[in-house]
């Protein structure tokens, strides 16, 4: 009977051996698993940082070419209004040159009053506003091609 204790024993105490190495087994796996998912968690964190500071210096760029492009179009605008004006001017004087009679004919022409002003009006007003619209055509068109860029940086590559 005491050997049928001792083999129980013993059967046990190998069971209890083979559970303990089975454990351990399983916990250097279970380790070795979250090891590799740690590192695979730390590499995909690593690379969204990259494609975040590649994006965020994409819009950055997009940005500040887009700026360059409005100051162009602002400076290139201020010299259209100058020559614009120069234009304006230099017709305000051949009607002006054109309104006044040659000697000698002062009473032979009906005076032409303010009507003589009215192109020289209508060319300033049609200048002014296409300047206008071309102002806003260039902000709207370096927008769109910022707002296309800016989008195309985002995607992923």
């Amino acid at each position: 009977m005491i050997l049928k204790y001792i083999g129980g024993l013993a059967l046990a105490a190998v069971l209890l051996g083979a559970a303990a190495w089975h454990y351990s087994e399983v916990s250097k796996a279970r380790a070795e698993v979250k090891a590799a998912w740690d590192t695979e968690k730390l590499r995909a964190i690593a690379a969204a940082r990259i494609e975040d500071a590649r994006r965020i210096s994409a819009q950055e760029e997009i940005v500040h070419d887009a700026n360059q492009k409005v100051q162009s179009a602002i400076a290139d605008a201020a010299a259209a209004r100058d020559a614009s004006e120069r234009l304006r001017k230099r017709f305000a004087a051949a009607v002006a040159a054109g309104r006044c009679p040659a000697a000698g004919t002062v009473d032979a022409s009906p005076p032409a009053g303010e009507t003589v002003d009215l192109p020289s009006v209508v060319f300033g007003v049609l200048q002014d506003h296409a300047g206008q619209l071309a102002e806003y055509a260039d902000r709207a068109r370096i927008a769109g091609e910022a707002c296309v860029k800016s989008y195309d940086s985002l995607r992923e590559r």
